[in-house]
């Protein structure tokens, strides 16, 4: 594979294909960038945010864990894993009905 040295061997070329990688885990979790903005099927409540299908992204980064090893390194791979993490972990509080059950009333 000369062309992956080569590009580990680039700063820029590298940079961009991570950029295509965080890219796609985000694709899995129904968004994309159109233009440096993001866009997705659902909103978030009433924000007008595009909702990433935690569960997606997560499922998509541990199914594809080994390659992006390859590409991500060490601290940068446990930093998105913390990510899709979290990202599972606040879907998960955000449906549970005993989250809202003691919630102070407006």
């Amino acid at each position: 594979m000369a062309w992956w040295r080569r590009v580990k061997q680039d700063p820029s070329a590298l940079s961009g294909l991570k950029r295509l990688g965080v890219e796609w885990l985000m694709r899995k979790g129904g968004v994309v960038s159109e233009g440096g903005t993001l866009a997705g099927a659902k909103e978030a409540g009433t924000s007008e945010s595009p909702q990433l299908a935690a569960a997606a992204v997560q499922r998509a980064f541990l199914n594809k864990k080994s390659l992006l090893g390859e590409l991500f390194d060490k601290n940068e791979l446990a930093n998105i894993e913390a990510v899709t993490a979290d990202m599972q972990r606040a879907a998960t509080v955000g449906q549970d009905p005993r989250f809202f059950r003691n919630a102070p009333r407006c």
